[in-house]
């Protein structure tokens, strides 16, 4: 929670009336293009999530409940899904096939407590979702790798 109440209330608030106006206002100039409005309806649904992210720092400012915070978190997060899915219709490519995990590691956790969380994520993963897994682990002398 970075801004006091008022300034999350009104921030919300003008996303919220923002995305109104911006999908009634596109909605009808671009009634024929079907692709444009499925990446309209898309990209309007990140915004109205990032504005109930807003809006939840709101109550939770109001209120000093951490789990209407942690409401609002799971929205931001969940806005990220329709960032990609909007993307996938403005490119036309599927790119929810590939999916890259961040396991960052910082003093004191050693190199054999990653490459253990590693092999367990993968395992979990190989487990739930199947498909191929890579992992990488990249460090000062190996900064990148190609995929």
């Amino acid at each position: 929670m970075c801004y006091s109440k008022e300034v999350q209330l009104l921030t919300s608030l003008l996303i919220f009336i923002s995305c109104l106006v911006y999908y009634l206002y596109f909605r009808n100039k671009h009634k024929r293009d079907q692709w444009f409005q499925k990446f309209l309806d898309t990209i309007l649904l990140v915004f109205v999530l990032i504005g109930l992210h807003q809006f939840s720092e709101f109550l939770s400012l109001l209120t000093g409940s951490e789990i209407i915070y942690k409401i609002g978190l799971v929205s931001s997060i969940s806005a990220m899904y329709f960032v990609l899915q909007s993307f996938e219709i403005l490119t036309n490519r599927n790119i929810h096939k590939n999916i890259a995990l961040v396991v960052e590691g910082l003093p004191p956790t050693t190199k054999e407590e990653i490459k253990q969380i590693i092999v367990e994520l993968s395992e979990l993963l190989q487990q739930f979702c199947g498909g191929e897994i890579k992992t990488f682990i990249l460090n000062s002398s190996t900064p990148e790798v190609e995929i």
